[in-house]
């Protein structure tokens, strides 16, 4: 399974990445499962006044609200590795996904060789500051400002810079890098 992980500080743009390469993949014909890491659990929780909400504050650990077409569970735990998490975006589904995109999950993907990594950011310094630590291969930076020089990852392999003008053709370079890498059919 493809796994593209996006990174960067609050306002950066990461999920205006995200769902850009959503659409490209599944334009593709791919099945796609998403995640976010949110810094708040009252962003995820259900309004207390809601019978889902009632349910969690009772102490299920597992809460489903099924409608006819779409379905959305609250869980209460947080995973702690990436296979756990990859898990959880394909339970429930009769066919797995094809790919998996995340946003907010550098802390289980810095160091694998097997997550195509992007960074979303303001400007070059934001850039700098998220590229630290990402093992290759780091795809490119989407940035908001203009870059004066040329970004390396810490294994000193050239990063590619993109403009949120250049969404889709940032999204086209994960689905054919994927596609190099046999992440992808």
């Amino acid at each position: 399974m493809l796994v593209v992980s996006v990174s960067g500080p609050r306002g950066g743009g990461k999920t205006e990445v995200v769902i850009a390469i959503i659409r490209a993949l599944i334009s593709r014909g791919y099945r796609v499962a998403a995640a976010k890491k949110v810094l708040k659990d009252s962003i995820v929780r259900e309004k207390p006044d809601t019978d889902a909400g009632r349910m969690e504050d009772s102490g299920a650990g597992t809460v489903a609200m099924v409608g006819r077409r779409r379905s959305r569970v609250t869980l209460a735990l947080a995973p702690k590795t990436l296979e756990e998490l990859l898990e959880l975006l394909s339970a429930g589904r009769r066919v797995p996904p094809d790919a998996a995109v995340l946003e907010g999950f550098e802390h289980l993907v810095k160091d694998r060789p097997d997550v195509i990594k992007l960074v979303a950011a303001h400007g070059e310094r934001d850039a700098r500051a998220h590229l630290r630590g990402l093992a290759d291969p780091v795809l490119g930076v989407c940035v908001r400002e203009p870059v004066s020089s040329q970004l390396f990852t810490d294994s000193g392999s050239p990063v590619e810079v993109f403009t949120f003008d250049d969404l889709k053709t940032l999204a086209a370079r994960v689905v054919e890098e994927a596609k190099r890498l046999r992440m992808l059919p």
